[in-house]
C-alpha cells in the first residue's frame, strides 16, 4: 500500500508532481500542505474535488499536463 499525502511530513512539501497512474483525488487529500508552492496534475484525473487545495495557502502554480497524443510507428 502506498503512502497517502497527509502522511508524517507532508506539511514539508514545497512541489508535488502526481503521475499518470493516477485516476482520482480525495477531497482534502493536500489538507496540511501549507509549503506547497506548485503542484502537477496528470490529465488521466477525472474530477478535482471542490475542497483538494484547502489551506495551500502558498500554491502559486497548478500545471495540467495536457494528454500526450497516441504515436504510430511508421517507416522512413
Amino acid at each position: 500500500m502506498g503512502k497517502r499525502i497527509n502522511d508524517k511530513h507532508v506539511g514539508e512539501l514545497t512541489s508535488l508532481h502526481i503521475p499518470t497512474t493516477v485516476t482520482s483525488l480525495d477531497p482534502f487529500c493536500f489538507y496540511g500542505c501549507y509549503y506547497l508552492q506548485e503542484l502537477t496534475l496528470p490529465s488521466t484525473i477525472q474530477t478535482i474535488p471542490k475542497n483538494l487545495l484547502q489551506d495551500c495557502d502558498n500554491l502559486t502554480n497548478i500545471i495540467i499536463m495536457p494528454k500526450r497524443p497516441k504515436v504510430k510507428a511508421f517507416r522512413y
